[in-house]
């Protein structure tokens, strides 16, 4: 029967247990509490190898260990040397030669007992370690303990203040009996063996942490236990790891965002990984420490780089064949340059291109396209790099244009472009001519300015509809008797009286059946005049970077030889408009010859 202390305001309670460690501490016991008491204000000594360390507590209190009370309560005793023989004697040595800790580390009723036992640091504590200890508590015990080994891992070796708190020791070798089961705690000498997990650094120190939730005067849990023949065994390294690459960026990118993982093996024994980049301006660093499992950069200088990666052990054996990867970053598009081709007005016939990038080979792929002037035309599309043939070209001005593509995925933003005029009134000759002015292979300077607009003596048409005759427009000069050419109709004072618009909720205004209202709240007007009665088209085209890309769909309408008011209301080909920039394109068609005459304007949807 032990009498539990309670303080001087409470009476005094009696706890009866078959333990022996719950009987009154005899007097070899009380004044291991009192050295124990003492024994708080140990600091840690000199540094301990850690290649071979073992601890028996042949005496005690230690002067190079440290003993940390962070109890919620703190009570009269705390870790002890020479605990009670009465209870169990020691597993080896002097019968008294453990060191023990009981739950009277902590004061109250129900408190949580975190007492701490805390070895001098350790030097080259690495992962594969091996940690083993004995550790028992007396026979038939009802009041569950709990033993917990701990390691730092930042160097450190400081608990924290409060009964909650694991410090730098954050890191949990092993736990004995960790849900405080009655009975589950050994109550024989029992060896607890454990290996210790990846180190963050090469010293720290080892922790024992009597930590009993429930304890203290009249708590269920916490009784009293016994460790011993404590021994640290240091894991030979001699392992050399490999390196490799997991993911890696393309050989040639155009993204700022570069990013690698790599991977080790074995990975349990890689300590560390280190790298290097090698490029312009870096033509040896020297390698450091880098991200465990992936590194990268967002702020690379343009050029061709190497980048290199090697693994450290825990005993510090290097990757002797670091893994390496070539990449270049490349940001700056490429130019092009039409190098040959038909230029002016040719006689109907096949159409050839030669092209290159300058400088030449800068690119890898080129994109074509061939539309007739004063229309958006096709999506570019990939073409051959030797040149792009085109057959049978009726009457009509057309615009061919091509743009580079280099390795890294860069697009020239402003294409070549080469207008021509293809008329039937002329004659066909004989290409191999090098007299010919239509020659398709007449070779032309790189560095001239694109072309994007037809010839200047004659205003910008497009190509009559199907069914439609061809229209032939010879040079001046031409012979009698041949019929008079057909004029376009003439398309003057062509504007919207409001060109921006607000967009509808459900989408644009070309989405919905009402008149499209402005941001003033008021509807629009397309306004133009025209010298005789035409057959007009309307087309919407979307900006998209520097060029326009053409919407599915045409509003069809008539115009009379005066100045015509349309009101911008109703679908536009059925299509819901995204807010942007936008351009109308009207086209008026002769309705006898089809002579065509194309004008634009523009407007914006905002929301």
């Amino acid at each position: 029967m032990y009498v539990a202390p309670r303080g001087n305001s409470l009476p005094r309670v009696l706890r009866i247990s078959p333990n022996p460690a719950r009987r009154r501490p005899s007097a070899r016991l009380r004044r291991a509490i009192v050295a124990g008491l003492t024994a708080v204000a140990c600091v840690p000594a000199a540094t301990a190898g850690a290649q071979t360390f073992t601890e028996g507590w042949e005496s005690f209190p230690l002067a190079d260990w440290t003993i940390e009370n962070n109890s919620s309560t703190i009570g009269p005793s705390t870790w002890m040397g020479g605990a009670d023989t009465d209870a169990f004697v020691a597993y080896s040595g002097t019968p008294d030669s453990y060191v023990g800790v009981n739950y009277l580390s902590a004061g109250g009723v129900g408190s949580t007992v975190s007492t701490w036992l805390i070895s001098p640091p350790l030097t080259d504590l690495t992962q594969g370690d091996t940690v083993s200890f004995y550790t028992r508590t007396p026979a038939r015990s009802t009041n569950p303990d709990r033993l917990e080994l701990r390691v730092s891992t930042n160097g450190s070796c400081d608990p924290g203040t409060a009964a909650t708190d694991v410090g730098d020791f954050s890191t949990l070798v092993t736990s004995v009996n960790p849900t405080l089961e009655r009975g589950g705690y050994p109550e024989t000498w029992t060896k607890i063996s454990a290996t210790l997990p990846a180190m963050a650094a090469s010293t720290g120190c080892l922790a024992f942490r009597y930590h009993v939730t429930g304890a203290g005067f009249g708590g269920a849990n916490g009784n009293f236990v016994g460790i011993d023949q404590l021994e640290v065994t240091d894991q030979p390294d001699d392992v050399v790891p490999e390196t490799s690459f997991v993911t890696t960026p393309p050989t040639a990118t155009a993204d700022n965002e570069i990013w690698f993982t790599y991977t080790a093996t074995p990975l349990a024994g890689v300590a560390r990984i280190e790298c290097r980049l090698i490029g312009p301006g870096y033509p040896d660093p020297a390698f450091e420490t880098c991200g465990a499992s992936a590194h990268g950069w967002t702020t690379l200088p343009e050029g061709t780089w190497t980048y290199e990666i090697r693994a450290v052990s825990h005993g510090g054996n290097v990757d002797p064949t670091p893994a390496a990867y070539t990449f270049t970053y490349d940001a700056t598009a490429p130019e092009t340059a039409i190098t040959a081709g038909p230029t002016g007005r040719v006689a109907p016939a096949g159409a050839t291109f030669a092209y290159a990038s300058v400088p030449v080979g800068d690119a890898t792929d080129f994109e074509c396209r061939l539309r007739s002037a004063g229309d958006d035309g096709p999506a570019f599309a990939s073409c051959d790099a030797t040149g792009l043939s085109v057959p049978g070209l009726t009457d009509g001005e057309y615009v061919f244009e091509v743009r580079a593509i280099d390795a890294a995925g860069n697009v020239d933003a402003t294409p070549a472009a080469r207008a021509f005029t293809v008329d039937a009134s002329l004659t066909p000759v004989d290409p191999t001519d090098p007299t010919d002015p239509t020659d398709p292979t007449d070779p032309v300077d790189p560095t001239d300015p694109p072309v994007d607009q037809p010839p200047a003596e004659r205003p910008p048409t497009e190509q009559p509809p199907a069914g439609l005759p061809p229209v032939n427009r010879p040079p001046s000069g031409r012979p009698a008797g041949r019929p008079p050419t057909a004029v376009a109709p003439r398309l003057s004072s062509v504007r919207l009286t409001r060109t921006t618009f607000r967009a509808w909720r459900s989408g644009s205004p070309f989405g919905q059946p009402q008149r499209m209202r402005t941001t003033g709240g008021r509807g629009s007007w397309l306004r133009l005049k025209v010298d005789r009665s035409v057959r007009l088209e309307l087309r919407v085209s979307r900006a998209k970077g520097r060029s326009w890309t053409r919407l599915k769909g045409t509003e069809k309408g008539t115009a009379n030889p005066k100045t015509t008011r349309i009101p911008v209301r109703g679908r536009f080909g059925g299509k819901t408009l995204r807010t942007g920039r936008y351009r109308l394109t009207i086209v008026a068609i002769d309705r006898a010859t089809g002579a065509r005459t194309t004008k634009h304007v523009t407007f914006r949807i905002r929301r």
